[in-house]
């Protein structure tokens, strides 16, 4: 079960996260239509200023460079996280009637 703390706690860290890159954020993968680079999070949208968030991926010796589908996974992953964690809240709420 999670807590009313915990789920206080879960929405003040997706608050700090949007508070340093306001949503929306868009992932870029390069499994999904190679531009050359690598894949990332766009974390402003189509601002000027190129905040972006790339994940870099050491598996013992081995880096994981795009293209690469499990690093595009995880990218993808990141790059949705702060809907998703959104909604997930919004439900809980909901579902508890709060």
């Amino acid at each position: 079960m999670i807590s009313d703390d915990d789920l206080a706690a879960i929405e003040q860290r997706l608050t700090r996260a949007l508070d340093v890159a306001p949503q929306p954020w868009t992932t870029w993968l390069e499994t999904q239509g190679a531009t050359g680079g690598c894949s990332f999070v766009a974390l402003d949208g189509d601002s000027p200023d190129d905040l972006e968030l790339y994940v870099d991926v050491f598996a013992g010796n081995e880096q994981w460079i795009s293209p690469d589908a499990r690093l595009d996974a995880l990218v993808d992953f990141v790059g949705n996280s702060a809907e998703d964690v959104r909604r997930l809240l919004d439900e809980v709420r909901r579902l508890r009637g709060m």
